[in-house]
């Protein structure tokens, strides 16, 4: 069942099966709770899975002033209070990584155990370049459509590229309903640019997992 929470000054808008192990799903940039569609399918019969939209994405509001990866992970701490769950599995995408590993540094009473997809401790000089590339994109793309190839062609392989499936999901993205706001994007790019844990995991002590 989808819903919008109070968690803190933002209305977050959750999707949440109903089993009692819990699993919170932090997705990436742009992603909202459709793009853990598979996993709230296929293991809502063992899992209570929580997805839920990122500021500026999806149906979550970008609050005014400045974003960052802290403020993200404070998000889904507030998310889980606001679900009355004292303490969850943690499995984070991308971006989502990110604030995954923030929120375990920043709130390891709440996490259970981490899995952190496509993630990285801080974003090295080729990934630091493909980031500042994403930021301007939206505005120098010709069109959404553009926008979203233009995305894609380092997100998908060449067998997605060759076999229709980037066509598809981009005719997908076009008619998503929810769109990101250029703002949003950029924000949430901005988050990926500054996040860097590497030497703070390092030095912690409190491991909750």
């Amino acid at each position: 069942m989808g819903e919008h929470v109070r968690a803190g000054d933002l209305d977050v808008w959750t999707e949440r099966s109903v089993r009692d192990r819990t699993s919170l799903l932090i997705g990436g940039v742009g992603d909202t709770v459709e793009s853990w569609q598979f996993q709230l399918d296929g293991l809502a019969d063992r899992y209570r899975l929580i997805a839920y939209d990122n500021r500026g994405a999806g149906r979550t509001a970008m609050p005014d002033g400045p974003v960052s990866g802290e403020a993200m992970a404070d998000d889904a701490a507030a998310v889980l209070r606001a679900l009355d769950i004292a303490s969850a599995h943690v499995a984070g995408f991308s971006m989502g990584s990110a604030i995954a590993q923030e929120l375990a540094l920043r709130h390891p009473e709440l996490v259970r155990s981490l899995v952190l997809n496509s993630t990285y401790a801080r974003p090295d000089a080729l990934f630091g370049s493909q980031l500042e590339f994403w930021r301007w994109l939206p505005e120098a793309a010709p069109s959404e459509r553009a926008f979203f190839e233009a995305f894609f062609t380092w997100v998908y392989t060449p067998r997605a590229h060759a076999d229709g499936s980037v066509d598809q999901i981009v005719e997908e993205a076009l008619a998503f309903p929810h769109q990101q706001s250029v703002e949003g994007f950029q924000a949430q790019v901005d988050v990926c640019l500054a996040h860097d844990t590497a030497d703070r995991f390092q030095r912690s002590s409190r491991r909750p997992w």
